[in-house]
């Protein structure tokens, strides 16, 4: 409802000049809060638009009425993190804001394969154990893909992406893609086929939570925005900003082992893609 009235007055509003486009389980939620926060900075009417995504059917009118007027004269920005890896949004962004900025905040992949899995537990999607939905994750994405490809709702260029097979990463946009969505590497590869790699400001989750004014620091650096300062810094994964007790169950042991295995080349190829000198994870 609150999108509404404001789809009369879309055409002067603003598009966004930066945006945050992954990944999930990593901490996006926290930063789109900390940058809304931000004195020169105006936040998406909601975080995740999901615009160059799955409502891109929707249109630009309704994409810019998520935004701020022009009078405003602020900076605005969206944050979703699907886009990372959705078939076709590189493209679709390019097409639409070729001069944008984007922020990627990444995970370790054991990690946010668990974090993950636990999200779709939580709210209802998945009735596998974390081992069980590993074991059976590549025949549900391919099973995913199959049917995107039969119906005749897909978008023309998500279907092309599809049709590409293995190479365009496509497995990542399966929902239970718990491992897919950490090959990092394939998918940024896919952005920097549509944008110089200057454009983007490639984070860690893990130094957001150690140190998030230096993070920030970073961020504000790389959009030409005035330091956030000193403050608190609330983890908004959560109502109200704290973490409730945790009843996750632990990640046993010798399966972080197998996928810390798993994922040691992505990693090194990871780096590589960045020019790190060694992988951004052990």
């Amino acid at each position: 409802m609150r999108l509404r009235p404001r789809l009369v007055s879309a055409r002067f509003r603003m598009l966004p000049d930066f945006m945050i486009i992954g990944t999930q389980r990593a901490g996006t939620s926290s930063l789109y809060r900390y940058l809304a926060d931000h004195p020169d900075v105006v936040g998406s009417l909601r975080k995740e638009t999901e615009y160059f995504g799955r409502e891109h059917w929707r249109g630009e009118t309704w994409y810019r009425a998520h935004f701020p007027l022009h009078a405003r004269r602020k900076r605005t920005f969206e944050a979703t993190p699907t886009y990372l890896s959705y078939p076709a949004a590189a493209a679709r962004i390019h097409a639409a804001l070729p001069s944008i900025r984007m922020i990627v905040m990444l995970r370790d992949p054991v990690d946010r394969a668990f974090s993950h899995h636990q999200h779709l537990v939580r709210l209802g999607h998945e009735d596998l154990g974390f081992a069980e939905a590993l074991e059976v994750e590549e025949r549900r994405a391919a099973d995913h893909l199959a049917a995107a490809l039969a119906d005749p709702a897909t978008p023309d260029d998500v279907r092309a992406v599809l049709d590409a097979g293995p190479q365009s990463g496509a497995a990542a946009f399966a929902p239970f893609s718990y491992t897919e969505r950490g090959l990092y590497a394939a998918q940024l590869r896919i952005w920097f086929s549509h944008f110089p790699p200057s454009r983007f400001l490639v984070l860690r989750f893990e130094d957001l939570i150690r140190d998030p004014r230096l993070t920030l620091d970073a961020i504000t650096d790389f959009l030409d925005l005035a330091p956030l300062g000193d403050r608190d810094w609330p983890n908004y994964s959560y109502r109200h900003g704290h973490a409730p007790a945790s009843t996750d169950p632990e990640l046993p042991a010798e399966l972080r082992r197998e996928l810390v295995r798993h994922f040691e080349q992505p990693n090194d190829e990871l780096a590589s893609l960045l020019g790190r000198e060694a992988p951004l994870w052990p």
